[in-house]
């Protein structure tokens, strides 16, 4: 995971890998990643602190074997037209 620095990414909602994270880890079809934020704030009289965790579980498609794959519909689909 990286971020190229060049700007902020505080607001981002994306989440970049490393183009050969996946060559260097073949066999890593899921992982955690865990943000951890601390912000202190000058209030006039005092630093006042907030801190938070959250965690991701990312979980990796694996490729079709052989060249081949099932599909099947889990619900049906109607769409009513005016």
């Amino acid at each position: 995971m990286f971020a190229t620095g060049e700007r902020d990414y505080r607001d981002s909602r994306e989440l970049s890998v490393a183009h050969n994270f996946f060559d260097v880890n073949p066999g890593v079809f899921k992982f955690d990643l865990t943000l951890n934020v601390t912000q202190s704030v000058f209030n006039g009289r005092k630093y006042v602190s907030a801190s938070g965790t959250s965690t991701l579980r990312v979980l990796v498609n694996r490729p079709p074997e052989n060249g081949t794959c099932h599909i099947q519909k889990m619900y049906e689909l109607h769409v009513d037209l005016l």
